[in-house]
């Protein structure tokens, strides 16, 4: 799992949004204030798989400016 912010151009903001939220790999996703305009959970096999992901779909939608992506170690707390 990990958790993913995505920078996006103001005029693709909601469109981007809609897009990942249309995406299996996405288990959340978040419309956000902060260091990142979009914050998403996202559940790959490996490293090479969310990497693959992170490039040829988020990374590839129009207006997307920038991918953060933070592998999770460890959860710590569940709801």
């Amino acid at each position: 799992m990990a958790l993913v912010g995505v920078d996006v151009a103001p005029e693709h903001y909601l469109d981007v949004a809609s897009q990942l939220a249309r995406l299996e790999e996405v288990r959340a996703l978040y419309l956000t204030s902060g260091d990142h305009m979009v914050m998403m959970e996202v559940w790959a096999r490996d490293g090479r798989d969310l990497m693959k992901f992170l490039s040829e779909k988020v990374g590839s939608l129009p207006g997307v400016l920038k991918v953060c992506p933070s592998i999770v170690i460890d959860r710590v707390k569940q709801p």
